[in-house]
């Protein structure tokens, strides 16, 4: 394997054994702890409101007995709370990564990288099997 052709497996294959070590210990943090991140209270920065639809109108109408319902009048004129808004407290929340992404990310391995040259050595054996066939019939 060539480095200057495979740049990022050759970056992997340096740290090989340090990264088996890092990733034995990962292994065993997990099986034993829960590993938490700290979150800043926030949302997903979309709107809270959003204009309510007629639909939305006539199902809050049938809802509270009266298509001009307090509840109609106010979706009407504040629209209706978002569906998809969501948001959430400060708080630690668990970390869910993989070994292998701590791994790629504390030796700054690029797995996009990574399976690219993957591709790239695949196609080369095929050419190169292709190659072989060609010749010999």
């Amino acid at each position: 394997m060539e480095a200057e052709q495979y740049p990022e497996h050759e970056k992997l294959q340096l740290v090989k054994d340090r990264s088996q070590a890092v990733g034995e210990f990962i292994e065993w943090l997990l099986r034993n702890y829960s590993i938490c991140q700290w979150q800043d209270e926030g949302n997903n920065g979309l709107p809270y409101y959003v204009t309510a639809t007629e639909d939305d109108l006539l199902r809050i109408g049938e809802e509270s007995g009266s298509r001009h319902s307090w509840e109609v009048m106010q979706a009407r004129t504040n629209g209706i709370r978002n569906p998809e808004y969501e948001s959430w407290p400060e708080g630690y929340y668990p970390e869910r990564r993989s070994i292998t992404d701590w791994l790629a990310d504390y030796f700054t391995i690029d797995q996009q990288k990574l399976d690219d040259e993957k591709r790239q050595m695949l196609e080369a054996i095929r050419a190169s099997y292709e190659a072989r066939e060609a010749v010999n019939g």
